[in-house]
C-alpha cells in the first residue's frame, strides 16, 4: 500500500518513507496520541460542553485527573485545597460549585494581598444569599482582589495559578455523571487554552455592585 501510494520508494534495495510517506506517519502518531488521551481524559471529557471543539487535546498528555466518585467525594476538593499556596503571586478563577471550606481557605490569602479576581455564575451567587453567605462576594477587604458575578449557570470552574498551572474541573447535573472532575496542568498550551475560555466568561461578568437587588 506505501508503494502504490508512493509513500514509500525503494533505494538500492531498501526502503524508505517518501517525503508524503513522512507526513502520513507524522499524522498517524498524531492521531493515535489523540485518541489515547481522548480515551484517558473520557471521565473529564464527557462533562464538558460539546461546543468546546478546540481544546488542544495531545497537550494533555502530561495532565493529571482527579475524578470524584460516592467512594471518594472530597479528592477533588482536596486537590484544590492543596492549590491553595500562600506563595502565590496571582489566582484568577471562575467557579459554580458552593464550597465554604475553599472560599474560606482562599479568603485568608486574599487578605493577605493576594493579587487576582474572580468570576461566580448564577447559581452559585444565589446559593450565597441564600445561605446568608454573600460576604463572600464584598471583595472591598481586598487589595488586589476583585469579584465578579455572570448571569450564566454554568457546570465548570477554572483556576489560573501565577499563569503557570491551570485547574479545570467539570462536573454534570444530571445522569451518571455528577461528580466533579479536574483537570490539572502545566502545559504551556493547556494553559493558554483554558485562560481563553476564562477571558470569554470574564467578558460577560460584571461587579455585583452592579446587579439588581
Amino acid at each position: 500500500m506505501y508503494e502504490t501510494e508512493e509513500w514509500s520508494e525503494e533505494i538500492d534495495g531498501n526502503h524508505h518513507l517518501t517525503p508524503a510517506g513522512e507526513r502520513i506517519l507524522d499524522a498517524y502518531e498524531e492521531l493515535a496520541i489523540t485518541i489515547e488521551q481522548v480515551m484517558e481524559k473520557a471521565p473529564w471529557f464527557q462533562r464538558l460542553s460539546p461546543i468546546r471543539t478546540d481544546i488542544p487535546v495531545r497537550a494533555l498528555a502530561d495532565a493529571k485527573l482527579y475524578v470524584s466518585s460516592p467512594n471518594s467525594p472530597g479528592i477533588v476538593l482536596a486537590t484544590a485545597l492543596k492549590l491553595c499556596d500562600p506563595r502565590l503571586d496571582n489566582f484568577r478563577v471562575l467557579t459554580s460549585i458552593f464550597n465554604p471550606t475553599l472560599f474560606t481557605a482562599y479568603d485568608k490569602l486574599l487578605k493577605l494581598g493576594l493579587k487576582g479576581e474572580a468570576i461566580v455564575d448564577a447559581s452559585l451567587y444565589d446559593r450565597l444569599h441564600e445561605e446568608d453567605m454573600e460576604h463572600f462576594l464584598d471583595d472591598s477587604n481586598y487589595d488586589n482582589f476583585r469579584i465578579f458575578y455572570l448571569e450564566e449557570t454554568l457546570t465548570l470552574g477554572i483556576g489560573i495559578y501565577d499563569e503557570e498551572q491551570i485547574a479545570i474541573g467539570a462536573y454534570n447535573q444530571i445522569g451518571e455523571g455528577e461528580h466533579i472532575v479536574m483537570l490539572l496542568s502545566s502545559n504551556e498550551a493547556v494553559v493558554q487554552w483554558g485562560e481563553d475560555l476564562y477571558n470569554r466568561y470574564r467578558e460577560r461578568a460584571r461587579h455585583p455592585s452592579e446587579t439588581p437587588n
